[in-house]
């Protein structure tokens, strides 16, 4: 069992990107004076406080406000407590730019830590882009009007693959935001790269442009695809994992074929 200094090392070691002077100074001077008048509830503790809630798999504000009153945990964030309605103050006002620019921040940190050494395979080096539906009260968010009875913003990430995974890119919308209008805003074009998508970002009139280009993907064909060989047909191996090697085609039957 851990001590309480223990847990307070590994709390603050964990988090070390958040208690950067340097990061809160540049945030500061690109959006001035954000925390002039939080007194009680700063924005590097109010990101820790939701950092460790959503690792601890919260469901509330309130057990939020009531896991501030462990000793070990108040002091590792400097917070002796907090009520359930000043977090959620906070949270309404906080903005979105902050959490912008500490989320790059925080990135570049780990890029420098970790290096720009490429992954020593043949793939390359490899992205992964998917997106995530986050509902919302319609009554609250009437501008993110997603269903009759919901709303929801729809988050878009990059994954970067080098030895473990770094989310290297986020873009935001309303959550009606059709997956394949934000594809060119993260597709990887240095040609070492192999981008990763599942069949929402498909966009074949794109595919002729990253093809011309030789920007490397790869993606999952949806089941009205249409698929016309072109006789160009490479060898595989026999107990390897791919079936058939070929060059194709590629459209639906409702538009002219893709290349």
């Amino acid at each position: 069992m851990q001590d309480k200094d223990t847990t307070q090392s590994t709390f603050t070691q964990v988090f070390q990107p958040f208690f950067s002077k340097d990061l809160w100074k540049k945030i500061d001077q690109g959006v001035p004076n954000f925390d002039q008048r939080n007194y009680k509830l700063k924005t590097n503790q109010l990101t820790l406080l939701i950092s460790h809630a959503q690792l601890q798999e919260y469901k509330a504000l309130r057990k939020i406000s009531s896991n501030v009153q462990s000793n070990d945990f108040s002091e590792a964030i400097g917070l002796e407590s907090i009520s359930h309605s000043q977090i959620s103050r906070r949270l309404r006002t906080l903005p979105i730019k902050v959490s912008e620019m500490l989320f790059k921040g925080v990135l570049n940190k780990v890029a420098q830590k970790k290096g720009d050494g490429k992954i020593q395979q043949r793939l390359g080096k490899l992205y992964m882009i998917d997106a995530s539906v986050i509902s919302l009260c319609l009554s609250r968010f009437p501008w993110a009007v997603f269903r009759k009875t919901k709303a929801g913003v729809k988050m878009h990430l990059r994954l970067s693959f080098d030895e473990m995974a770094i989310p290297d890119e986020v873009i935001i919308t309303p959550a009606k935001t059709a997956d394949r209008k934000k594809l060119d805003e993260l597709i990887v074009v240095d040609k070492d790269a192999l981008t990763i998508f599942d069949r929402g970002y498909i966009d074949y009139l794109l595919f002729d442009e990253y093809c011309e280009k030789e920007i490397r993907f790869v993606t999952r064909l949806k089941n009205n695809a249409v698929i016309e060989f072109t006789g160009v047909e490479r060898p595989v191996e026999e107990e390897g994992s791919i079936e058939e090697d070929v060059d194709i085609i590629l459209g639906t039957g409702t538009r002219p074929f893709a290349k």
